[in-house]
């Protein structure tokens, strides 16, 4: 029992029910369990990536810009220009979906092949993004919280 009074099974129960995952083959067979990315999981790749990331947010938003009836969907065709501009982000984002925040495993993931590594981000995305939640408005809320969370940092009075 829990804390909370729960069971181990409720628990797990809980957690697949507010944690939906997917199964992403991998090409020797072995299966890997992907989840969606919270909040607090964009703030970490954020602060790691903010450069990096901060170029692509603009480049989609110029292509918003361009023809703003297109919206933006993520597909194939952006996780791999992902993996291809951004490869230790997409490792890191991967990693972090598996329940990995470790630089071992993100470097493992690095050298995870290009299909599966595709297919799991598709799938971050699709447990990730929502009508209520699109892209845009994840990064918008993910850079409008790593500014109060850095304004809210107490800085030192050095001299």
């Amino acid at each position: 029992m829990s804390s909370t009074g729960l069971s181990t099974d409720e628990l797990a129960a809980l957690s697949s029910q507010l944690n939906p995952s997917r199964q992403i083959k991998m090409p020797n067979g072995v299966e890997i369990s992907i989840r969606g990315i919270a909040l607090d999981d964009a703030l970490t790749i954020y602060r790691r990536h903010a450069g990096e990331l901060s170029a692509w947010f603009e480049r989609l938003a110029l292509q918003a810009m361009e023809n703003p009836e297109a919206g933006f969907s993520f597909d194939a065709n952006i996780a791999s220009a992902l993996v291809d501009t951004l490869p230790t982000v997409t490792a890191d984002i991967v990693a972090i979906a598996m329940g990995y925040d470790d630089p071992a495993v993100i470097g493992i993931v690095q050298r995870m092949a290009l299909a599966p590594k595709i297919a799991a981000l598709e799938a971050i995305a699709d447990l990730t993004f929502t009508e209520d939640m699109p892209p845009k408005k994840l990064f918008e809320t993910v850079i409008q919280a790593a500014g109060l969370v850095r304004t809210s940092t107490p800085q030192s009075d050095e001299a």
